[in-house]
């Protein structure tokens, strides 16, 4: 019989978190530069591990309020946007409000803890771009994502 004790400190290891985080991360392609583990805390791992599952929960008792996000960028509407794996990258297709002007695709950090965010990356669309199926698929190396414009999904 295991006492409370142990058990407790093999819940809180360290390893244990970090194996479970690293499954969770292959499974689902989190991309390796999501998850910076030497700055992490135990329970910071551990939150990220639990995370999806109490996401999943908030979702199925309608718990979620909305997101506010703070940025430089005024009188833009987004079209699409897309959570990366991992949920640290939200990618999103954007334009102005009044229809005319260049349209972006917007890469966002959403770990930065910047009070005002500016985006990881931009870069200039097309308008028929924002028609098209966004995609993100991460790259054979796993430390990054592809952005795809498709005019269907890839198989």
């Amino acid at each position: 019989m295991v006492s409370c004790k142990p058990m407790y400190k093999l819940v809180e290891s360290r390893a244990i978190w970090t194996n479970q985080l690293n499954q969770l991360s292959s499974e689902y392609a989190i991309v390796s530069g999501t998850y910076d583990f030497p700055s992490m805390s135990t329970s910071e791992i551990r939150k990220a591990v639990i995370r999806p599952y109490r996401f999943e929960r908030a979702v199925q008792f309608e718990e979620i309020n909305p997101i506010h996000y703070r940025t430089t960028i005024e009188d833009e509407i987004v079209h699409w946007s897309k959570l990366a794996p991992g949920g640290r990258w939200l990618v999103t297709l954007s334009g102005p409000k009044r229809g005319q002007g260049p349209k972006f695709c917007r890469v966002w950090d959403l770990q930065s803890r910047a009070q005002v965010s500016e985006p990881y990356a931009s870069l200039h669309i097309g308008q028929d771009d924002l028609g098209r199926d966004l995609v993100l698929r991460p790259d054979s190396d796993g430390k990054t994502f592809q952005v795809i414009f498709a005019t269907q999904p890839p198989s």
